[in-house]
């Protein structure tokens, strides 16, 4: 009985038919396979932005999930396919740095190269839609049998790493930056509560692009001032405007700075 499901992450958004054609390959493969939908709207090759919706996402799904994350620049040239397992789950994707976070907690992790051709579609694969001809039924055929892992292609030491952005202490604080929008328009920062500390909050005032946000708050709605600050569902600071887009309103973009400062005692 087939519990666990197939998670899909892509770039390619919903207008054509790449999603279904995936979940149509899958299908062919298990019939009675769960998918999920993580997400399909990363932006265009935003490998970065793939890392970061796997790393406060992967762990609310059970073992023996199997991740499928297609967002591969690379598609058809020489690139390796990877398959790592970590947790007791699947992670398949190209080697490019999108399994940054599954890779930065080492112990018990296993790599290896997308190599045996038993597993990919029956007939011809595209050299453009790796999507459909290869991670699609690799991943069907790993739902059905975990045992497929050992036979999906030689054990590798290492895969590609991308740097994802570093919290810097300073005096009296940290920095940060903006490194995301949801749908909301809320500023999501690389700020999470570990950085600061539960105690320090308390006594911490947010910034960001060198204007005073104010101090951190429970929830959307608390708060006098144009924007709020708060912890999100991933535990990660962010910038909201209660109400509206805190992109819109205040003009953040990407990359924007970000600061927590111990004011208070």
């Amino acid at each position: 009985m087939i519990c666990a499901p197939i998670v899909l992450m892509t770039d390619f958004g919903l207008r054509d038919h790449y999603v279904g054609s995936m979940k149509g390959a899958i299908l062919s493969e298990a019939p009675r396979a769960t998918i999920v939908d993580l997400t399909h709207q990363i932006a265009p090759q935003d490998v970065q932005g793939a890392a970061r919706a796997l790393k406060v996402s992967f762990e609310y799904f059970p073992s023996g999930t199997v991740f499928v994350c297609v967002i591969d620049p690379g598609v058809g040239s020489r690139r390796r396919i990877i398959c790592v397992k970590a947790r007791g789950q699947f992670f398949l994707a190209p080697d490019n740095g999108l399994l940054t976070p599954i890779l930065l907690k080492p112990k018990g992790i296993k790599i290896r190269s997308v190599e045996n051709p038993d597993y990919l579609i029956k007939g011809r694969v595209s050299k453009t839609f790796h999507g459909r001809d290869i991670f699609a039924p690799v991943a069907a055929a790993l739902l059905k049998s975990g045992g497929v892992w050992g036979r999906l292609g030689p054990l590798v030491s290492s895969a590609k790493m991308i740097s994802l952005p570093v919290v810097r202490k300073m005096v009296g604080g940290i920095r940060g930056k903006i490194i995301a929008f949801d749908s909301f328009g809320n500023a999501v920062s690389n700020i999470s509560e570990a950085d600061v500390g539960q105690s320090r909050w308390k006594r911490a005032v947010v910034y960001c692009n060198g204007k005073r946000v104010g101090q951190l708050q429970m929830n959307y709605e608390v708060g006098r001032g144009p924007l709020v600050a708060l912890l999100n569902s991933s535990w990660e600071l962010e910038i909201a405007k209660p109400g509206g887009s805190a992109r819109k309103a205040a003009g953040i973009r990407l990359g924007a700075a970000v600061t927590v400062r111990y004011e208070k005692a």
